[in-house]
């Protein structure tokens, strides 16, 4: 999202929202992909396989993996290495914190 872009706060203004125009699960390959992000369990386990594949990544996608706790995964540090901007799951839990104790307690 851009600056001038407003912050869904409901699921109904998050799916009308212009930041979510597509989005499709399928082969492990980024190719033509802005923004790669692993929402799956993969990652938590040693030995678990990359949810895409690793050399077809670029820099100029942003790659996220939401999996928090575990530091930085191996799909980040893929990602890393190939010069994407990324997020892993303890920076997207800090950024919507609030908004989610919010829509918890109804404010």
């Amino acid at each position: 999202m851009n600056s001038s872009s407003t912050i869904p706060t409901s699921r109904g203004s998050l799916a009308s929202s212009t930041c979510l125009q597509t989005s499709a699960a399928g082969l492990p390959d980024p190719t033509g992909c802005d923004l790669v992000f692993n929402a799956t369990p993969m990652g938590m386990e040693d030995g678990d396989p990359l949810p895409v594949d690793a050399a077809l990544l670029t820099s100029s996608m942003f790659v996220g993996d939401v999996i928090a706790g575990h530091g930085v995964t191996l799909f980040i540090e893929a990602a890393q290495a190939a010069g994407c901007d990324t997020a892993n799951g303890g920076h997207m839990v800090e950024a919507v914190q609030d908004l989610m104790a919010d829509f918890l307690l109804g404010d």
